[in-house]
């Protein structure tokens, strides 16, 4: 009965506030102000250029990316909305390219409102769905980005890591593909996909994670004829350069570090530290993480809920790519960490306090946000360390199969 009104609620404030509000717009994902200048909408501007990419009249250059906003404004401009989206995220949007933007807009919406409704069915507890309503995730819904959808690809791969009540999946070729299937599709946003495939890969699961790339390799390969060396070389030095000092002119006005809850905010923001640079130090971190990550749960057999844990927050606290929104990944921490209840509770304030001073939301003072998500993160991973390996008297009574499978 909670759920069903839970779910209806969300229902109505989706429809009404933003899907009715697009349907009826005259130029929906692009709003011109007083002085001309305009902003885009995430998912308009890359549901923009996945229809141009696949009409052959773009590609992953600054130039196309002109060109088509330019269209789409309906006069010269000198700034666009990168597509920075893997190739696998074209894919993702062919099927919505036929649709008009505001209607594809809508489409996608609802598959976020879907997945919600898949992630707070009971027995889960009802603290990941206050998470799944904060502003963190209208935010998303709003801006028509993938973190919602990532969140519930990410919740699917991490299965046999939370205790729901749900039943165990048994491994076989079947799974390994179906889990391969969701990497792949996460893919599109490859930080994602990299956070997934390293807990995976810790899980002793490689089969899935070596079938993703077997499939992001021929489906990027499909596209090689479209998008040339030159596009997947583009899209590279794009990735490379998503910081406000290095990257293009047209694109840096999109970029907005100061808003972010990671080392790379830390050092950019209070410190000073150039943002090239601080992206660089954080993506450096990041990866030593991922690495330690893979190498400590492999030679010390870690608990899957603290391996999972441990991934997301490394994924959110260092990968320089993640924006204010992204810190709903943090919800995962709500069914990751539920025993003791001391531990419980407190993994509850700190996920709701990270997800709710939000930018988007006016819930924003520079001097204040970052200090207090850093610490919520922080202190989150102090909890999940707690979860790490099993305490002495756990390890005297669990056999030696059931200690290798923790």
């Amino acid at each position: 009965m909670v759920h069903g009104g839970m779910m209806l609620v969300l229902l109505i404030i989706v429809i009404w506030r933003l899907l009715l509000p697009a349907l009826r717009a005259e130029h929906f994902g692009i709003a011109f102000d007083a002085e001309g200048g305009f902003r885009i909408q995430d998912f308009a501007g890359n549901l923009a250029f996945a229809k141009a990419f696949w009409a052959g009249k773009a590609n992953y250059d600054v130039d196309s990316h002109l060109r088509l906003t330019s269209d789409w404004a309906g006069r010269p401009v000198r700034k666009a909305l990168p597509f920075l989206s893997s190739p696998t995220m074209l894919w993702i949007l062919a099927p919505l390219c036929p649709l008009p933007t505001a209607w594809a807009y809508a489409a996608w919406t609802l598959l976020g409102v879907a997945a919600v409704e898949w992630m707070i069915r009971p027995p889960r507890p009802i603290w990941l769905a206050a998470a799944l309503f904060s502003p963190a995730a209208f935010a998303c819904f709003a801006l028509g980005q993938t973190t919602v959808l990532t969140v519930a690809g990410m919740l699917f791969l991490m299965r046999d890591a939370v205790t729901d009540g749900a039943r165990r999946w048994r491994t076989g070729a079947i799974t390994d593909c179906l889990d391969a299937l969701v990497l792949w599709a996460m893919a599109a946003k490859p930080p994602v996909a990299v956070t997934a495939g390293v807990a995976l890969l810790g899980s002793r699961r490689g089969r899935a994670v070596a079938i993703a790339l077997c499939m992001s390799a021929i489906s990027t390969a499909l596209l090689t004829p479209r998008l040339g060396i030159g596009g997947l070389s583009a899209y590279v030095h794009s990735m490379a350069h998503a910081d406000v000092q290095t990257a293009d002119p047209a694109f840096a006005w999109s970029l907005a570090p100061e808003t972010m809850g990671n080392l790379r905010a830390l050092l950019y923001v209070p410190l000073g530290i150039g943002d090239a640079a601080a992206s660089r130090w954080s993506g450096a971190v990041w990866i030593v993480a991922m690495i330690t990550i893979i190498v400590s749960s492999l030679r010390h057999a870690a608990k899957q809920p603290a391996l999972w844990g441990f991934a997301v927050l490394a994924y959110l606290l260092f990968c320089p790519h993640v924006s204010s929104t992204g810190d709903l990944h943090l919800a995962l921490l709500l069914v990751l960490l539920e025993h003791p209840p001391a531990v419980r509770w407190s993994a509850i304030g700190l996920t709701l306090a990270a997800v709710t001073l939000l930018p988007q939301v006016g819930l924003y003072d520079g001097a204040l946000r970052l200090p207090v998500v850093l610490a919520s993160k922080a202190l989150l991973a102090g909890l999940v360390w707690t979860q790490w390996r099993p305490s002495p008297g756990q390890a005297r009574h669990a056999s030696p199969s059931t200690a290798v499978r923790t």
